[in-house]
């Protein structure tokens, strides 16, 4: 019995999960769908300037477009706040120098290696993580090209690298593999002498 039970526990789990996740991306859809209402509403009044601007330029008159230059304004920040909403309950940040989606709670990029934000130290905003950030042993998504905490390059090791590790070319400050002819690590900036042999 203590089999079905604990077969239930994990059907019971899982299906809550799956229901966080339905309502999450409902939640995303609704917020999508209200962020094309404000783009819709923009569209709309920079047709209607162009139009008032065409009609009242003949008379030179600029005070007409203040109203509505407002609303484009204010339109354009729900927008903002919108996104964010979004991006909080997707749990990612977007990065400023590449555009990607960075996992909360990350120090930099895993597309680009930018730095993104302070970190606090706990990657909670990982949460398909399958793989090791071989500097720093943090978990990282797969398709990350950098990894979101020390901002390491993730790529598959070459035979070179792999035989530098087994001479020991692995950085004291961050344990990143070194090629054997570097001066200094070149993701930490230690000075080679701070190599172990």
């Amino acid at each position: 019995m203590a089999f079905f039970e604990k077969v239930g526990e994990t059907l019971s789990s899982k299906s809550k999960d799956v229901a966080k996740k339905v309502k999450d991306m409902a939640d995303v859809s609704r917020i999508n769908s209200q962020i094309f209402s404000e783009e819709e509403l923009i569209n709309n009044l920079y047709r209607k300037i162009g139009i008032q601007y065409y009609d009242i330029n003949k008379n030179h008159g600029t005070d007409a477009f203040i109203k509505d230059l407002q609303e484009i304004t204010k339109a354009k920040q729900r927008i903002v706040e919108l996104r964010k909403e979004a991006n909080s309950i997707k749990g990612i940040i977007i990065c400023a120098n590449c555009g990607g989606e960075v996992p909360l709670n990350t120090t930099f990029c895993g597309s680009c290696g930018a730095k993104v934000q302070e970190s606090s130290g706990i990657n909670e905003g990982i949460t398909a993580a399958d793989s090791v950030c071989p500097a720093c042993g943090c978990m990282v998504e797969n398709e990350s090209v950098f990894c979101g905490k020390c901002g390491a390059e993730l790529r598959i090791p070459t035979p070179a690298q792999e035989a530098s590790v087994v001479s020991g070319n692995i950085c004291h400050n961050c344990g990143s593999i070194v090629e054997s002819d570097a001066a200094f690590c070149g993701n930490c900036g230690a000075k080679i002498d701070t190599l172990k042999d």
